[in-house]
């Protein structure tokens, strides 16, 4: 095959099968009849190249509407017979037709060949079934015989060894499969918060708007009332601005005169000296 290298032990299994296929009595006689050995006919394969044999086959084979493409030679009669004039059309045409049909025939040998490597490949892959068999300290090799009942152990050690490497996949599935789970649930959990935080800004902001639009109309409203209160204070200043300013300079009047009686009444007199001279005692004495 070429494909996978062939052991001692898949040597016998291809020859016995080609050795079946190929030596059957039937291919015999027709091989001995085909090239005129049994029955005995010199001239059967000068036959075969003689014109009226040619018809004969032709004309069986007329009633076909096609071919595939492993009957190359029917193909090559049908390309020669088709067009006798254009003879460099009808020669490319055979050879493409040639290339096309050998190239798919190696296509199918290689695609057997590689099913057949794969399917052998299988059979050399083979996982060992050695029994757990325990040997004694002193054994030193040599052939030993193991009693029924250590076979019986070995097995029930095999079997025990399978059930804990199965159950160790499968807790090792379930773990898996509870990380999955896990992954998937912290997933939700932080989507959901993402979510949460999002609606919270939308709303901080919504609330922050409220408060600054509220804001700017009792401003509004603080302003136009100002602007109010000014507009009627003008209006009464413009109305009693005359009796008011005699009133205002009258009482600054009465004050200055108050303000000089008094000052003349605490004044004390001036001190003298023996001379007529006029003492000015410091601050702190006065």
């Amino acid at each position: 095959m070429g494909m996978v290298p062939v052991k001692k032990g898949d040597f016998f299994p291809l020859f016995w099968a080609a050795w079946v296929k190929a030596f059957r009595k039937d291919i015999m006689l027709r091989a001995f009849r085909n090239t005129g050995i049994s029955p005995l006919n010199p001239n059967i394969i000068i036959d075969r190249f003689r014109n009226k044999q040619r018809s004969r086959s032709a004309s069986r084979e007329s009633s076909v509407s096609h071919y595939s493409g492993d009957d190359w030679p029917k193909i090559h009669t049908l390309i020669r017979k088709s067009d006798a004039r254009d003879v460099d059309a009808a020669r490319k045409l055979e050879r493409s037709v040639h290339h096309l049909t050998v190239q798919n025939e190696l296509y199918k040998h290689e695609i057997n060949g590689l099913v057949e490597a794969v399917e052998r490949t299988k059979n050399h892959i083979k996982s060992a079934k050695t029994l757990p068999l325990e040997t004694h300290e002193e054994y030193a090799g040599g052939a030993v015989f193991w009693s029924p009942k250590k076979v019986k152990e070995a097995k029930q050690r095999r079997e025990q060894r399978n059930k804990e490497k199965h159950d160790m996949e499968l807790h090792r599935a379930n773990m898996k499969e509870l990380q999955c789970s896990t992954k998937l649930y912290k997933e939700k959990l932080a989507e959901e918060k993402r979510r949460q935080r999002e609606e919270a800004r939308v709303a901080r902001e919504a609330e922050k708007a409220r408060k600054q639009a509220e804001k700017e109309a009792k401003q509004r409203a603080r302003d136009a009332q100002k602007a109010m209160q000014l507009s009627q204070k003008g209006k009464r200043k413009a109305s009693t601005a005359p009796s008011r300013n005699i009133r205002q300079k009258r009482a600054r009047r009465e004050r200055a005169h108050v303000v000089e009686v008094e000052e003349a009444h605490t004044k004390a007199p001036p001190r003298t000296s023996r001379r007529g001279r006029n003492i000015n005692l410091p601050k702190r004495y006065i």
